[in-house]
């Protein structure tokens, strides 16, 4: 049976890799040459995958010393420090740990305690000091990002990709202020930020950050595009898919990249053997939504009641206008004030999201979908 070709939920490379030739050159040039910037992507765009390659590119063709992390699931300013710590360690300073002096030495050299220890991998692994006063970590995140400033040598490129740094601001407002510094005092090494937020980057890049580099957001892939992505990767899995059938996928997907591929995984499914028509998009649309039917469910459960039917409302198409009397009506409140508060919560919850038209949609497509069924 052929492998499906279809790739979802994790970072895309190689032939799973659609497009986006304009933004990996940019974000990879950066790196290169040691210049910083800021890339904002609405979730499921690619971003990953996007700044997973520019690492791997640099890293393969110039020898750059390199890392990317994650502030996801970042706690406190001490969880923001051990997760830049550690990737820096096993990124960037990683290449010196062949010379057991020198890296022993660059150990010594740092004004903070910590603990370094190797992991089943022989990677290293960083965590501070227990005893440090909360007002001290801002000083263990500035010593940690200057221990890049001291691989310089103007031969290798040096660099650090930030991402979901949203979360940075979220757990302490001063921190992105505390890597502008960090910026400006750091000549030749590259400082990328990241971060799927979109109000919150938006918030970000227009303070602390303003005038740092280069400023960019992913735009969906176009639909001729992807279309000819998703039918030569039919073709690779030893299937064939119709023009009008990918126009379908990439319709009902909103054309999201991880959901396309992902609409696309499960319609390749269906179809046994052949062809991927019309019927086949429809049963994996069906096994999809069955999927994640406990997920959806949960999320609207745990709405408030108002947030509840404005999503409800949503599942009909974008809103431009969602203070109007139709859209309240839709929804059964009298008050602007009400849908406000729902809408500002929503998205919050990252459920829905302003597209560039400035109208508010669903963020994910198989929820509205799921929705727009059940009601």
């Amino acid at each position: 049976m052929p492998e499906n070709p279809y790739v979802f939920g994790s970072p895309a490379s190689g032939s799973s890799f659609v497009d986006r030739e304009v933004e990996l050159d940019t974000v990879t040039t950066l790196l290169r040459e040691g210049r910083n910037g800021v890339v904002k992507s609405p979730r499921r765009y690619g971003k990953t995958s996007l700044l997973s390659l520019a690492i791997s590119t640099v890293r393969e063709r110039d020898r750059g010393r390199m890392g990317m992390v994650s502030l996801a699931g970042a706690l406190d300013v001490r969880g923001v420090a051990n997760k830049l710590a550690t990737e820096v360690f096993r990124g960037p300073l990683g290449g010196i740990r062949g010379s057991t002096a020198a890296f022993a030495e660059m150990v010594k050299s740092i004004r903070f305690g910590l603990s370094l220890a190797m992991d089943h991998d022989g990677k290293p692994k960083v965590n501070f000091e227990l005893a440090r006063e909360s007002e001290e970590w801002p000083e263990v995140i500035s010593d940690v990002i200057r221990l890049l400033g001291r691989l310089g040598d103007g031969k290798r490129p040096v660099g650090l990709v930030i991402d979901e740094f949203q979360r940075a601001h979220e757990i302490d407002p001063s921190l992105p202020w505390l890597f502008k510094d960090l910026v400006d005092n750091l000549p030749g090494v590259s400082l990328v930020f990241a971060g799927s937020r979109r109000h919150l980057m938006e918030q970000i890049s227009q303070g602390a950050l303003q005038r740092i580099g280069t400023q960019m957001s992913l735009p969906p892939i176009p639909l001729q595009v992807m279309g000819v992505f998703l039918t030569e990767r039919a073709a690779a899995g030893g299937k064939t898919m119709p023009v009008a059938v990918a126009e379908r996928i990439y319709e009902l997907t909103e054309g999201i990249p991880n959901d396309v591929q992902q609409l696309a995984f499960w319609s390749f499914e269906a179809a046994t053997a052949g062809e991927i028509g019309p019927e086949h998009v429809d049963a994996g649309l069906d096994r999809l939504l069955a999927i994640e039917e406990d997920g959806f469910s949960s999320l609207v459960s745990r709405l408030g009641d108002v947030q509840a039917r404005v999503l409800a409302a949503l599942s009909a198409g974008p809103q431009a206008h969602p203070h109007g009397a139709a859209f309240m009506r839709a929804v059964g409140v009298t008050g602007t004030s009400s849908v406000q508060k729902a809408i500002a919560a929503l998205e919050a919850k990252e459920a829905i999201e302003l597209t560039p038209a400035g109208a508010w949609r669903i963020s994910n497509p198989f929820l509205r979908q799921w929705l727009y069924r059940r009601d």
